[in-house]
């Protein structure tokens, strides 16, 4: 996507070195048990530490959320182990009785989907987009050896289950027991990444494409174009809160203006100038 006419975007969230911002050092770290708070109508989201994945936080440093509907949860995004799952389960069983019946997995790191398997033998339905999917298959089995040396034995009897729910397209809309989503692919800070909206409640988890609170890292992989793409989309659903993949639930003026870190400009005319 070209900068032209002078015409850059206003995002400053787009960060190249997360160290800088955020103490990685586990000494002391408190246990974290995961809260929901409410976003919006039946709209909650969990939002979790800005560290690294430790033992004191379950490998859960990303947002969570869930929607409760007539007949059952839809999770947004399953946690990082079995372990993990349970502590996710425990706090929304703190809000609803119902049950979780869907699972939707907006990526492939591992603290977004290696909880499936903890819902989906619970009779849960797991989805993910079908390119989300092809990632987890492949990453599998080095993220649970990854995961493995910050947590510990919290790793074990976790079961590497991806998503069986495949949904083909870049973006794809869907209808669970009276809650529109829609889903977009942005492929952005990770491959095959994507951002769940609910367009009534106006209210999009967007994954890993915003952070606030904490620099946004770019890594080998990241694809800064696509990135671009997915926020002037995420622009267009016009939300009136989000829940970003780390962070505190915010606004898209809060989002793209007020973050601690580099403005996106700069990064996407270098990006422009060297392609």
């Amino acid at each position: 996507m070209r900068i032209q006419n002078g015409k850059h975007f206003g995002c400053k969230a787009l960060l190249l070195a997360p160290w800088l911002a955020v103490n990685w050092s586990h000494a002391n770290e408190p246990v974290f048990v995961p809260k929901a708070q409410r976003v919006v109508d039946n709209v909650y989201a969990i939002v979790d530490p800005l560290g690294q994945r430790s033992a004191a936080n379950a490998g859960l440093n990303a947002n969570y959320g869930f929607v409760i509907t007539d007949e059952g949860v839809i999770l947004i995004d399953s946690g990082a182990s079995a372990h993990s799952a349970a502590m996710l389960e425990k706090a929304i069983q703190e809000v609803t009785t119902r049950p979780v019946r869907w699972v939707l997995n907006t990526g492939s790191q591992d603290h977004r989907w290696l909880g499936n398997d903890n819902f989906a033998r619970k009779g849960a339905q797991v989805h993910a987009l079908a390119a989300t999917v092809q990632t987890q298959k492949a990453s599998a089995k080095q993220q649970i050896a990854g995961l493995s040396r910050f947590v510990g034995d919290q790793i074990n009897g976790t079961q590497a289950r991806p998503a069986n729910i495949v949904h083909s397209g870049t973006e794809v809309s869907l209808n669970l027991a009276g809650v529109d989503v829609l889903w977009v692919h942005t492929s952005a800070h990770l491959p095959n990444d994507s951002l769940i909206h609910l367009p009534k409640a106006s209210a999009p988890f967007t994954g890993d494409l915003v952070y606030v609170d904490r620099l946004l890292v770019v890594l080998p992989q990241s694809n800064v174009r696509n990135g671009a793409r997915a926020i002037e989309r995420l622009r267009a659903l016009l939300p009136v809160q989000m829940i970003p993949g780390h962070g505190r639930v915010t606004t898209m003026a809060q989002a793209f203006d007020d973050l601690h870190c580099a403005n996106i400009n700069r990064v996407f005319v270098d990006f422009e100038a060297n392609p």
